[in-house]
């Protein structure tokens, strides 16, 4: 069991007597009275993967960038015959 111990979802109040009673009883032990179970929430489907982005259409441009830099470095430091 993961996480602290807590009542809080074990433990319902009886909304006739007030005291407290065992959230899976459907009858109160000390007044008889009769509560309705509550219906289990049905969970949400995540939503769909998104599409994958092909990459190579995707424009490098601070690589292209980056290359025109490195070129320009190089060409002005380039030796001198």
């Amino acid at each position: 069991m993961s996480g602290r111990f807590s009542f809080r979802h074990r433990l319902v109040q009886c909304p006739r007597c007030r005291r407290q009673v065992g959230a899976a009883l459907s009858v109160c032990p000390h007044c008889d009275f009769h509560r309705v179970q509550k219906a289990e929430p049905v969970q949400p489907l995540p939503p769909p993967a998104p599409e994958p982005v092909a990459t190579w259409r995707v424009p490098r441009l601070s690589l292209r960038s980056a290359l025109v830099i490195m070129l320009a470095l190089l060409a002005t430091f380039r030796p001198r015959a």
